[in-house]
């Protein structure tokens, strides 16, 4: 395999999870669960995200919250976790303005 295809094929693995993110996000939309995202500008924690996760992939979680709102929650190897977080569990993020979840818990 040649350098262009290793490019393509490592393009390929992390657009999986995006495309994950998507198809969840309309097959829940076309259930009344819309999906949305934090206010674009970065800075300190702007929102504190509580409800069930409906959707863990690499980088991402959807939690719905008590809205029944689908946010999306960017996760980096910054974001620090109390415990471990599967799909099922109810959280509570401290989510930055830019979406990026700065800290995550379970909750009752």
């Amino acid at each position: 395999m040649n350098i262009n295809g290793l490019k393509i094929l490592r393009s390929a693995v992390w657009a999986a999870p995006f495309a994950l993110v998507l198809a969840v996000i309309m097959s829940s939309s076309s259930q009344g669960l819309a999906a949305t995202s934090l206010p674009a500008p970065s800075g300190a924690v702007s929102e504190t995200v509580k409800g069930e996760v409906i959707m863990a992939a690499d980088q991402v979680l959807v939690v719905k919250d008590g809205a029944g709102r689908g946010v999306l929650v960017q996760v980096s190897k910054t974001t620090q976790f109390d415990g471990t977080v599967k799909v099922g569990d109810k959280v509570e993020a401290q989510v930055s303005r830019d979406g990026q979840a700065l800290s995550i818990k379970p909750t009752q």
